[in-house]
């Protein structure tokens, strides 16, 4: 519940600073943001994990 939480703020987060810097959001800017929160959620169940 947390680790959702956490990913729903920060992919909010970063895709409201790339929409101000880009001017909007792309499809390519979607599946960037897709694959860095991935990577990010499983880095973070590796370290609670251990």
């Amino acid at each position: 519940m947390l680790t959702g939480i956490c990913t729903w703020v920060l992919g909010a987060t970063m895709a409201q600073f790339i929409s101000r810097k880009l001017g909007g959001l792309t499809g390519d800017t979607y599946g960037a943001l897709n694959e860095l929160l991935e990577s990010l959620l499983l880095l973070l169940a590796v370290i609670l994990w251990m």
